[in-house]
């Protein structure tokens, strides 16, 4: 949840914030609020949205720790497991938190290359 300055565009919002923190596979709700009337908001306020360069500097530094999937053979672990399932419906929440993992590890350009050697077969 994030409070986002009016004056951007609905559709940028969508592109820039929404699709970068993971949320494709949800729909983004707009909630409008008045200041004031619900208390002090506590949620991150974005007045501007951040130059494409910026934001990939800041997902290496924020996504950091992602780099340790990479370096001890996490995101192949986690390869195996979505390999080694054979009932989606009961491992519905196994795959959530995988997807989760997946999505923000593909942020770091180190989990990138990992993903991209061939013998994991990722792609």
């Amino acid at each position: 949840n994030k409070i986002i300055s009016l004056d951007l565009p609905v559709k940028e919002v969508y592109k820039k914030v929404w699709l970068q923190e993971g949320g494709e596979r949800d729909a983004m709700r707009i909630v409008y609020r008045m200041r004031g009337l619900l208390g002090d908001a506590t949620e991150e306020f974005i007045e501007t949205l951040n130059a494409k360069s910026q934001e990939e500097v800041d997902n290496e530094q924020l996504y950091r720790m992602a780099n340790v999937l990479a370096d001890c053979d996490g995101l192949k672990v986690m390869l195996d497991r979505i390999g080694s399932l054979q009932n989606v419906s009961r491992s519905r929440t196994l795959l959530q938190v995988l997807l989760k993992l997946f999505l923000l590890s593909v942020k770091v350009r180190r989990c990138q290359e990992v993903l991209c050697q061939p013998e994991l077969g990722a792609l």
